[in-house]
């Protein structure tokens, strides 16, 4: 998953910031914003034509048969995003929302985009980000597309939060958190805002942790993994279980790159013995301290943090899953006991993006 530096803009102070990218990279891949920063066109009264005239064919490519995407975004832009991943994007929303049956040009935000609106047939709206080539024929150079809003009585424009039949899972493992310490929650909890991981059913509870230090991940420059606070920090087993998968051997990636042929990396997959089954993923190579067949309790160490896989840096992610096979498994609701968020004991809950967690003592 990538981690850093996703451009958010958040139209009013009840309106979540945009998370879902157009450029979604799917399994583990997070939302990566494919924008050509430079050559982009300024965002000004000037250019509201071209941008309404892109906003309007990006809006009609959300159908059951999308396509000549040639025609719309530059050719940057589709060097990144395979056709099938568009397919796939544009067909969801057409699924769940219908035609767009207007566009609207909003206003600028920073690095020459601009923030546009979507409203679909069903009533919902969709904010978006465009940004344009900034020669003709100014096709889109960057897209960041949100999740379904509402406007409420006053005009302002709260998620639509879809419900999905796992919402309603009871969990039967009794889970701890998977590290000591204090942690931030990069990506978690049921909001499509705060967690992007709600979008594919494979990992739509999962949980991505990192540590913090002064509003930050990692000292220096963030150029090598042992810059990052987590590197290295123990990995938990978060419940006990027989290890059903232990893979060990995948280099860790340089900060900011990202290995999509092995999309979990290094991982540990822990047999809860119920239908249920932790994935820990991620993993330092040469740190994995188990292996399959292996009795594990509560808190005992399986191996390291680190950045292998589909992860631009040092994290953990974390997930309850209904086999061993991330690939063909579904994600379940993943709360745990007896752990500290922001400075308040609790008792079960799921954790949500923003917060610091701990194990309580004693936990």
């Amino acid at each position: 998953m990538n981690l850093p530096r996703i451009r958010r803009a958040c139209i009013d102070d009840r309106a979540p910031a945009l998370s879902l990218v157009l450029a979604l990279v799917l399994g583990l891949g997070s939302p990566r914003l494919a924008a050509a920063q430079e050559g982009a066109m300024p965002a000004d009264s000037g250019s509201v034509a071209p941008v309404q005239r892109r906003a309007a064919d990006v809006g009609r490519l959300f159908r059951a048969d999308p396509g000549g995407y040639g025609d719309v975004f530059a050719p940057a832009f589709l060097e990144q995003v395979p056709a099938s991943a568009l397919d796939g994007i544009f067909t969801r929303y057409y699924g769940q929302h219908g035609r767009v049956t207007a566009t609207e040009v909003v206003g600028p935000f920073a690095n020459g985009a601009t923030i546009v609106r979507f409203r679909f047939e069903d009533g919902s709206h969709v904010l978006g980000q465009l940004t344009l080539e900034s020669a003709d024929p100014h096709r889109v150079a960057g897209a960041l597309i949100g999740p379904p809003y509402e406007p409420d009585e006053s005009g302002a424009y709260r998620v639509r939060e879809p419900s999905y039949p796992r919402d309603a899972y009871e969990t039967k493992t009794e889970l701890r958190l998977p590290f000591e310490g204090e942690w931030w929650v990069f990506w978690g909890g049921r909001k499509t805002e705060g967690n992007y991981h709600r979008a594919n059913p494979l990992q739509r509870y999962a949980y991505d942790f990192v540590i913090r230090r002064e509003g930050s991940t990692h000292a220096g420059s963030g150029e090598e993994n042992e810059d990052y606070w987590c590197e290295g920090a123990p990995v938990l087993a978060p419940a006990s279980g027989i290890v059903e998968r232990a893979v060990d051997g995948i280099a860790e990636n340089v900060p900011g790159e990202m290995n999509a042929d092995e999309k979990i990396g290094n991982h540990v997959v822990i047999d809860h013995g119920n239908g249920e089954f932790s994935l820990l993923a991620h993993l330092r190579t040469g740190s994995v301290a188990v292996e399959p067949g292996d009795v594990v309790e509560p808190g005992q160490r399986v191996g390291e943090c680190g950045n292998s896989g589909n992860s631009s840096e040092p994290h953990l992610h974390y997930q309850l899953q209904t086999g061993p096979d991330f690939f063909q498994s579904e994600s379940v609701p993943a709360p745990f006991h007896d752990y500290v968020a922001d400075g308040e004991l609790v008792e079960t809950g799921e954790p949500e993006r923003g917060q610091t967690v701990a194990p309580a003592a004693g936990g």
